[in-house]
């Protein structure tokens, strides 16, 4: 899926305000924040 500059500058605008749902730490991308990520983007659609 690919995704137009006018698509991408849309959704920049409407995460902007947008609180930061996963933090990615020391660890790196596990599988666990792998998971969260996952949930979040169930719940949320759209994540920061």
């Amino acid at each position: 899926m690919t995704t137009s500059a006018t698509d991408k500058k849309h959704l920049r605008r409407l995460g902007h305000n947008l609180k930061p749902v996963v933090t990615i730490a020391t660890k790196g991308l596990t599988d666990t924040v792998n998971a969260e990520i996952d949930r979040a983007l169930n719940d949320h659609e759209l994540i920061k």
